[in-house]
Protein backbone atom coordinates (compact mmCIF):
# COMPACT_ATOMS: atom_id res chain seq x y z
CA UNK A 1 0.00 0.00 0.00
CA UNK A 2 2.95 2.65 0.53
CA UNK A 3 4.41 1.59 -2.71
CA UNK A 4 1.15 2.59 -4.18
CA UNK A 5 1.12 6.24 -2.68
CA UNK A 6 4.55 7.10 -3.97
CA UNK A 7 3.58 6.03 -7.77
CA UNK A 8 0.21 8.65 -7.70
CA UNK A 9 2.96 11.66 -5.79
CA UNK A 10 3.71 14.23 -7.77
CA UNK A 11 6.86 16.31 -7.81
CA UNK A 12 8.26 19.86 -8.79
CA UNK A 13 9.77 19.91 -11.76
CA UNK A 14 13.23 20.04 -12.47
CA UNK A 15 15.24 20.86 -15.20
CA UNK A 16 17.89 18.52 -17.01
CA UNK A 17 21.43 19.19 -16.36
CA UNK A 18 22.29 19.61 -19.88
CA UNK A 19 19.19 21.71 -20.90
CA UNK A 20 20.54 25.25 -21.83
CA UNK A 21 19.51 27.46 -19.62
CA UNK A 22 19.92 31.66 -20.26
CA UNK A 23 20.89 33.68 -17.15
CA UNK A 24 21.02 36.92 -16.51
CA UNK A 25 23.58 39.28 -18.65
CA UNK A 26 24.01 41.84 -15.64
CA UNK A 27 25.29 40.98 -12.46
CA UNK A 28 22.85 44.28 -11.27
CA UNK A 29 19.56 42.26 -12.07
CA UNK A 30 20.97 39.62 -9.31
CA UNK A 31 21.16 41.98 -6.78
CA UNK A 32 18.89 43.04 -4.50
CA UNK A 33 18.10 47.00 -3.71
CA UNK A 34 18.87 46.34 -0.26
CA UNK A 35 21.52 44.23 -0.29
CA UNK A 36 24.83 44.98 2.55
CA UNK A 37 27.27 44.59 -0.39
CA UNK A 38 25.79 47.25 -1.75
CA UNK A 39 27.17 48.82 1.68
CA UNK A 40 30.24 47.82 1.62
CA UNK A 41 30.96 48.65 -1.87
CA UNK A 42 29.82 52.76 -1.08
CA UNK A 43 31.62 52.01 1.90
CA UNK A 44 34.91 51.17 0.96
CA UNK A 45 35.03 53.56 -2.18
CA UNK A 46 34.50 57.07 0.23
CA UNK A 47 37.74 55.34 2.15
CA UNK A 48 41.61 57.04 1.36
CA UNK A 49 43.25 53.67 1.39
CA UNK A 50 46.59 55.52 0.97
CA UNK A 51 46.18 57.65 4.08
CA UNK A 52 44.63 54.53 6.17
CA UNK A 53 48.26 52.96 5.23
CA UNK A 54 47.04 50.29 2.76
CA UNK A 55 50.44 48.65 0.89
CA UNK A 56 49.89 48.35 -2.64
CA UNK A 57 52.11 45.72 -3.84
CA UNK A 58 54.76 47.09 -6.90
CA UNK A 59 53.68 48.40 -10.21
CA UNK A 60 53.23 46.09 -12.81
CA UNK A 61 56.29 44.54 -14.05
CA UNK A 62 55.29 42.88 -17.49
CA UNK A 63 56.14 39.43 -15.45
CA UNK A 64 53.04 37.20 -14.41
CA UNK A 65 49.46 39.28 -13.56
CA UNK A 66 48.91 42.48 -12.64
CA UNK A 67 48.12 43.19 -8.74
CA UNK A 68 44.39 43.41 -7.53
CA UNK A 69 43.86 47.12 -6.56
CA UNK A 70 43.40 47.37 -2.50
CA UNK A 71 39.95 48.33 -2.73
CA UNK A 72 38.67 45.42 -4.05
CA UNK A 73 40.19 43.17 -1.91
CA UNK A 74 39.27 45.46 1.30
CA UNK A 75 35.48 44.76 -0.12
CA UNK A 76 36.45 41.16 -0.03
CA UNK A 77 37.91 41.19 3.90
CA UNK A 78 34.53 43.55 4.84
CA UNK A 79 32.40 41.18 2.90
CA UNK A 80 34.24 38.27 4.54
CA UNK A 81 33.73 39.53 7.98
CA UNK A 82 29.87 40.63 7.71
CA UNK A 83 29.50 36.65 6.61
CA UNK A 84 31.97 35.23 9.16
CA UNK A 85 34.02 33.40 6.33
CA UNK A 86 37.38 34.24 7.31
CA UNK A 87 39.51 31.83 5.94
CA UNK A 88 41.31 32.99 2.46
CA UNK A 89 40.57 29.82 0.36
CA UNK A 90 36.74 30.53 1.57
CA UNK A 91 36.66 34.01 0.44
CA UNK A 92 38.38 33.09 -3.09
CA UNK A 93 35.98 30.32 -3.85
CA UNK A 94 32.68 32.76 -2.61
CA UNK A 95 34.42 35.48 -5.63
CA UNK A 96 34.17 32.38 -7.84
CA UNK A 97 30.34 31.23 -6.77
CA UNK A 98 28.49 33.80 -4.79
CA UNK A 99 26.51 35.91 -7.26
CA UNK A 100 27.08 38.89 -4.32
CA UNK A 101 30.54 38.78 -3.94
CA UNK A 102 30.83 38.40 -7.87
CA UNK A 103 29.48 41.81 -8.05
CA UNK A 104 31.01 43.32 -5.13
CA UNK A 105 34.45 41.90 -6.97
CA UNK A 106 32.92 43.55 -9.86
CA UNK A 107 33.95 39.28 -11.28
CA UNK A 108 37.23 39.45 -10.47
CA UNK A 109 38.23 35.84 -8.61
CA UNK A 110 41.77 37.05 -6.38
CA UNK A 111 43.37 33.15 -5.31
CA UNK A 112 43.61 32.18 -1.97
CA UNK A 113 47.43 33.40 -1.49
CA UNK A 114 46.62 36.79 -2.97
CA UNK A 115 43.75 37.60 -0.43
CA UNK A 116 46.33 36.06 2.32
CA UNK A 117 48.68 38.49 1.15
CA UNK A 118 46.73 41.43 1.17
CA UNK A 119 45.94 40.40 5.33
CA UNK A 120 49.14 39.84 5.64
CA UNK A 121 50.89 43.04 4.72
CA UNK A 122 47.91 45.22 5.64
CA UNK A 123 47.04 43.99 9.13
CA UNK A 124 46.89 47.70 11.17
CA UNK A 125 45.10 49.27 8.31
CA UNK A 126 42.77 46.79 8.59
CA UNK A 127 41.98 46.73 12.00
CA UNK A 128 41.10 50.71 11.75
CA UNK A 129 38.61 49.84 8.86
CA UNK A 130 37.17 47.19 10.71
CA UNK A 131 36.63 49.63 13.44
CA UNK A 132 35.29 52.57 10.84
CA UNK A 133 33.01 49.27 9.34
CA UNK A 134 31.71 48.57 12.75
CA UNK A 135 30.22 51.73 13.77
CA UNK A 136 28.80 51.86 10.43
CA UNK A 137 27.22 48.17 10.61
CA UNK A 138 26.01 50.21 13.65
CA UNK A 139 24.02 52.53 12.41
CA UNK A 140 22.60 50.67 9.52
CA UNK A 141 20.51 47.54 9.92
CA UNK A 142 23.68 45.17 9.39
CA UNK A 143 24.52 44.06 12.66
CA UNK A 144 22.59 43.39 15.58
CA UNK A 145 23.89 45.70 18.77
CA UNK A 146 25.20 42.75 20.51
CA UNK A 147 27.01 41.06 17.31
CA UNK A 148 30.94 41.60 18.16
CA UNK A 149 33.51 41.94 14.91
CA UNK A 150 36.46 39.76 15.79
CA UNK A 151 39.60 39.84 13.50
CA UNK A 152 41.48 37.13 13.06
CA UNK A 153 44.77 39.16 12.30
Amino acid sequence: MGDQLMVNRRYQQVRPRSEMMLLPQFLEICLAEDSPVRVIDEFVDALDLAALGFRHTDAYSGAGQPAFEPALLLKLYLYGNLHRVQSSRRLAAEARRNVEVKWLCQEAAPSYRTIAGFLKHNETALRAVNRQFADLCRDFPLICSSSVAHDGC
